[in-house]
């Protein structure tokens, strides 16, 4: 798999595939729910136009213009708050 960001609401899975929340309790409280800086959620909310420009801007010059203008183009539809799953591993 490649290291990419995914929006959050772009995943989709089986309901036979889905597990209880409470799981996560359970896995925390036995010591197995590791902090993992390879994966993780991030949301990103910004919420007044100066700061959307900024980001604007700073995506213009790291991505390539058809990854940028697409990510921009996804946040605006989505009012610059969205969560993204975030897979670093190589």
């Amino acid at each position: 798999m490649p290291r990419a960001i995914v929006p959050v609401a772009a995943i989709s899975y089986p309901d036979e595939r889905t597990f209880a929340i409470e799981a996560v309790e359970v896995f925390y409280e036995a010591g197995f729910l590791d902090d993992d800086c390879d994966t993780s959620t991030v949301l990103v909310s910004v919420f007044h136009e100066v700061g959307r420009e900024e980001m604007r801007a700073k995506f213009k010059e790291k991505l390539t213009s058809a990854d940028a203008l697409r990510l921009i183009k996804f946040l605006d539809e989505n009012n610059w708050e969205v969560s993204f799953f975030v897979d670093g591993r190589d």
